[in-house]
């Protein structure tokens, strides 16, 4: 029996639920043993039973949870709360699903995938369907005052290495004569991330500034939207408005003196072509610019942009931020364009005890661990004259062959197979497809045989690319598989991903690098421990290997 002062406490916790929903207690009342232990954490169930084995009786569990357990602890942990939300009947998964004003056919996938954020209205709302009561945290602050240390964690914080990047990234800043940097950190290593504390830390220092934020696709620049909400609602000192300018997104510019402003790189361009007079009102008021995936910043559009920014005035700051600081495989003099035009002012992630901080970010779980394998086709598809002096002259595989493998059947049918047996080991999957048409040809071959699958192209829909992500990304444990070409190299971000099928031939380490990316988040950023990565080789072209020597492959150049 729980002693009087305890029984106090869980009433203090426990409110009663009369919204027609079962109450916190209620739905422990339906936990069997598996699910209890779940919620306690096996470790501590096995020593408990060890000490006595009639405390780790259901009925005890149960009891302990309700008596020693804070529910919005865990209600606040995803799986915790995924293993409540099991326990309801469909009902009243659906009536909670609708209180929440959230979408899609399975209530319980729509809960478990929801983001529930700490003190939102959306964890308000369920907090009060399940009876749920949060002490208030100024009485909580004052309990803990008189302690005599007492830790304080921050909502939006960085790891020691991107913590290290950033402040040599502001000290660089600080002291250069051109303040132009590129940042240099590996995919999966948090560089929006880290680059926001620079943006807020900016936007602090220099009230009356406006920072730009430039990418090439809707999802970098959705990205980047969501990031600075997160960073500025912890680091900020003032109300701040997000500007977007992607898509179809048409604020009024002209209006805005403070706050960041961000943009699709190909709206903006034809902005400058249509009234280059707008572009120049906002680029007197700009402080910072942020070029995302900067490898790209010597296009003739992109090139062109930026003078409008940093050229009309030089102390405005830039900083590019990629994981391929570099434009080619082994052109030399071009790849030092791009360092010529940064000035040679590249911070790199640096981890001590590492020669190569990929191999930090795998040992600690921030990337998954890459299982390279090679399917060698030699089809009868082969690369023209004509094809070999473009390859020779170009940075990439040409669109004409590109087309041609696309239509071999054959090369098709043996990335379906292979699909087919990693999605029996991995429930998320990428294959990336030489064209369209055979993007399109795959997923619809794999639906035929009974796999979710779909493909995903600059010709789908903005509304069907969004739920087929969305479905994507859910909870699910059913395996699904995206065929997509041209769309989902950068911007996209899946942890769940563990595998990919590079079937999309490339000579750019740049490309290549980014289509393995996609797979690599490990298990401390909710991704995998390990990645498989498949790579169809046309025997007639190069491919690439390990991420590691990606890193590093433009040092000679910087």
């Amino acid at each position: 029996m729980p002693s009087m002062r305890t029984m106090t406490l869980s009433n203090a916790r426990y409110a009663h639920c009369d919204s027609g929903m079962p109450s916190f207690v209620d739905l422990l009342s339906r936990a069997d043993e598996s699910v209890l232990q779940e919620l306690i954490g096996i470790d501590a169930v096995r020593l408990i039973q060890k000490l006595d084995s009639s405390l780790a009786v259901p009925s005890a569990l149960r009891e302990l949870i309700i008596t020693s357990t804070r529910p919005e602890e865990i209600l606040r942990a995803r799986e915790r709360r995924g293993a409540l939300f099991d326990l309801m009947t469909v009902e009243e998964a659906t009536g909670l699903q609708q209180d929440l004003g959230l979408k899609g056919p399975d209530p319980y996938a729509a809960l478990k995938s929801a983001q529930f954020r700490k003190d939102s209205i959306r964890e308000s709302v369920l907090f009060g369907r399940l009876g749920v009561h949060v002490e208030d945290p100024l009485q909580e602050a004052e309990d803990s005052a008189d302690e005599p240390v007492e830790a304080v964690t921050p909502s939006y914080p960085l790891f020691h290495h991107q913590r290290r990047a950033i402040r040599e990234t502001w000290e660089l800043f600080q002291r250069a004569k051109d303040p132009r940097v590129l940042l240099h950190m590996p995919t999966g290593a948090g560089k929006t991330r880290s680059a926001m504390h620079v943006v807020a830390r900016y936007l602090i220092e220099n009230e009356g500034h406006i920072v730009i934020w430039l990418a090439n696709t809707e999802e970098l620049c959705s990205q980047a939207a969501d990031e600075f909400r997160s960073s500025w609602q912890s680091l900020g000192n003032r109300p701040m408005e997000i500007y977007r300018f992607w898509s179809s997104h048409e604020p009024n510019l002209e209006d805005m003196s403070d706050g960041i402003l961000i943009c699709g790189l190909s709206k903006l361009y034809a902005l400058a072509q249509k009234d280059v007079g707008r572009l120049l009102h906002i680029a007197d008021k700009t402080g910072l610019v942020v070029f995302d995936e900067a490898h790209q910043v010597l296009a003739p559009t992109y090139s062109l942009l930026l003078g409008l920014f940093i050229e009309r005035n030089p102390e405005t700051w830039l900083l590019g931020l990629s994981a391929t600081p570099g434009r080619t495989w082994n052109d030399v003099e071009k790849d030092a364009e791009l360092a010529h035009f940064f000035r040679r002012q590249k911070i790199m992630l640096h981890v001590e005890g590492y020669e190569n901080p990929i191999d930090f970010l795998v040992d600690r779980g921030f990337l998954a661990n890459p299982h390279f394998r090679d399917l060698f086709y030699d089809g009868g598809v082969l690369p023209t004259e004509a094809d070999i002096a473009a390859i020779e002259q170009g940075l990439d595989v040409p669109k004409q062959f590109l087309d041609r493998l696309g239509k071999d059947d054959q090369r098709n049918l043996l990335i379906i197979t292979s699909a087919e047996v990693l999605a029996k080991q991995h429930s998320r999957m990428l294959v990336f497809a030489p064209n369209v048409r055979s993007a399109d040809a795959i997923a619809a071959a794999l639906r035929a045989r009974g796999w979710w699958a779909v493909s995903i192209t600059g010709a789908t829909p903005g509304s069907r690319r969004s739920r087929a992500l969305e479905e994507y990304k859910g909870a699910d444990h059913e395996a699904r598989i995206l065929v997509n070409f041209g769309v989902l190299t950068t911007g996209f971000d899946a942890p769940g991903t563990s595998a990919a099928i590079i079937a999309r031939p490339t000579l750019s380490l740049v490309l290549y690098s980014q289509m393995v990316g996609r797979a690599l988040r490990g298990p401390s950023v909710g991704g995998n421990s390990d990645a498989e990565i498949v790579s169809i080789v046309d025997t007639s072209l190069p491919g690439f290997r390990a991420p590691s020597e990606m890193f590093q492959n433009w040092e000679d150049v910087w």
